[in-house]
């Protein structure tokens, strides 16, 4: 039995990553959970629990106070990553390379650098099929990862 849509309920900000820590570990076959929604959760950091998810495949951190893209999420087969509305300053365009699978990355509305949307944007083109929604982009980008979606149709 897999779990596809995880949501994580509210907790307080303070005692938000043990709670869920000790909330997750008492769920039966959560860690088949494939998709997991964390959004408007206040996280700064990874909930350590979500090292057991081994078939995650979707994470939505939404609406945190995230600072980089967590490094433990390396050894999970994203294909979904949503940072959108975080406080992430600087993505390193090298971090793609740890990603291998992932089709869609957000990170709109966070206060990256235009030098680093430009370097984001150059890694992008040169891997075909990934998708990166970021409203500072340009026109020329959405409408790029429109044909691709057209195509795989």
């Amino acid at each position: 039995m897999f779990i596809s849509l995880l949501i994580i309920p509210f907790c307080k900000a303070a005692d938000a990553p043990e709670s869920w820590n000790k909330a997750i570990k008492n769920i039966p076959n959560i860690h088949l959970a494939i998709q997991i929604c964390l959004n408007h959760k206040r996280i700064e950091a990874m909930p350590e629990s979500l090292d057991d998810f081994s078939l995650l495949t979707d994470l939505d951190l939404n609406n945190n106070l995230i600072t980089a893209i967590p490094g433990n999420l390396y050894h999970f087969k994203l294909y979904s990553l949503c940072l959108q509305s975080n406080q992430i300053e600087y993505v390193d365009p090298q971090i793609l390379d740890q990603f291998p699978e992932l089709l869609y990355l957000d990170l709109n509305k966070n206060p990256l650098s235009q030098e680093n949307v430009n370097e984001l944007k150059e890694a992008i083109e040169k891997r075909i099929g990934f998708i990166l929604r970021a409203e500072d982009i340009g026109e020329k980008y959405k409408s790029a990862s429109q044909n691709i979606k057209k195509a795989k149709r």
